[in-house]
């Protein structure tokens, strides 16, 4: 059998990434090594489409792991009704056996944002951080006062770690570093980012309520963590107001869309 050469993959924000279309290497750029490997195991044995790893270790210092190929393209708008369902698919799984951590409300990064209001990046901006850091502190806060049901949530779930195959389903999710037991509204906000937001509700299903509290609070500390995300690695300038500042600007009109209000 001839030998086929690894080709570089587009990797993901934290990544990098090769496959000659058997086998895909992944190796992590830097930080701890993901905790995540012996879950996958557990999701695929739940029914997830989730490829587990078929190793991983170290490659030069760097953590790193290798997966079965799986052929398929980045999930886009029009793909949102077989989306919706993998979501909610997720969101029923069983949690009992899994591996999981429950999601902390405050987390450390959102008052180190506050380190880097000088950053050259938002310095002439940084009166709206505030406020924005502000205001994400304040529905934390009340979010702790909402009692809402725990599942189990992939926390970055999207096109971008969704791979679709020929017949039009999900046939991966990928990515699974951040899952944890948390509010479902932690993945649900992903809604926000499509091109008809009530249709992708529609496909998830609207007999369990979005809770305003913590919708808000998943809008908008994604967007501050992203940005956080760019600003300390000072990688993707234009992502800060991409996936930061653009975002948390329209958070009141997404919230609008996604409660029907």
């Amino acid at each position: 059998m001839p030998i086929r050469p690894f080709v570089r993959h587009r990797g993901g924000f934290g990544s990098d990434c090769w496959t000659d279309g058997v086998q895909f290497l992944k190796i992590w750029r830097g930080g701890a090594p993901p905790t995540d490997l012996a879950l996958l195991e557990q999701l695929a044995r739940a029914g997830l489409p989730v490829a587990p790893p078929l190793w991983w270790g170290s490659v030069a210092g760097r953590a790193a792991a290798v997966y079965p190929h799986i052929d398929g393209r980045d999930a886009s708008d029009g793909d949102r009704v077989a989306v919706a369902a993998a979501l909610r698919q997720v969101h029923e799984t069983p949690t009992t056996g899994l591996d999981l951590r429950v999601r902390e409300v405050i987390e450390d990064w959102v008052p180190a944002m506050r380190d880097l209001l000088d950053h050259p990046w938002i310095a002439d901006r940084r009166d709206e951080v505030e406020r924005v850091v502000d205001r994400l502190e304040r529905v934390m806060e009340a979010s702790t006062r909402v009692a809402v049901p725990h599942v189990l949530c992939h926390t970055d779930f999207g096109g971008w770690n969704l791979l679709i195959g020929a017949d039009g389903e999900v046939a991966a999710t990928l990515d699974w570093d951040y899952a944890c037991l948390a509010p479902r509204e932690d993945d649900v906000w992903v809604a926000a980012r499509d091109q008809d937001p009530p249709a992708f509700l529609d496909g998830y299903g609207r007999d369990v309520p979005l809770d305003p509290t913590h919708l808000e609070r998943a809008l908008l500390a994604r967007a501050v963590r992203d940005c956080y995300a760019r600003l300390v690695e000072n990688v993707d300038r234009e992502g800060v107001d991409l996936w930061g500042f653009d975002r948390w600007r329209r958070v009141d009109r997404d919230l609008e869309l996604l409660l029907g209000q």
